[in-house]
């Protein structure tokens, strides 16, 4: 399969944040299963062990190309589950696991948000 590379973006932070202190736990899961998607279709592999930083650029990346195909990730996704299934859940089950830890790294680093979140709604 050929990846159509992606423009670099300075810094993926600002395009992947969510406000508030924690986002509820529902939005977490979305947002790192959206990530894991993302994350599956990159270079990345258990033995580089990125750190969150190459884990929210590759997402980045992948995002921006697959934004352009009609389905996005979701779609190829399916397809690579029903043709190799051990090996999709072996590295979706990494890609997961590391878009979890990658997001809650990123959730650490931003500022408290006043009473009221991002969206200015009471808790």
């Amino acid at each position: 399969m050929t990846t159509p590379t992606a423009p670099r973006t300075a810094s993926p932070l600002p395009l992947l944040a969510v406000g508030g202190d924690r986002p509820c736990r529902g939005l977490h899961e979305q947002i790192v299963r959206i990530w894991a998607q993302a994350l599956y279709f990159s270079p990345l592999r258990p033995a580089d062990r990125p750190n969150p930083e190459a884990v929210c650029q590759a997402v980045v990346e992948q995002l921006a190309v697959y934004s352009r195909v009609p389905g996005g990730c979701a779609d190829v996704l399916a397809q690579d589950a029903g043709d190799y299934p051990a090996a999709f859940r072996d590295r979706y089950t990494w890609c997961r696991n590391c878009a979890d830890r990658a997001y809650s790294a990123l959730l650490l680093t931003l500022p408290p948000q006043p009473v009221g979140g991002a969206f200015g709604m009471s808790a």
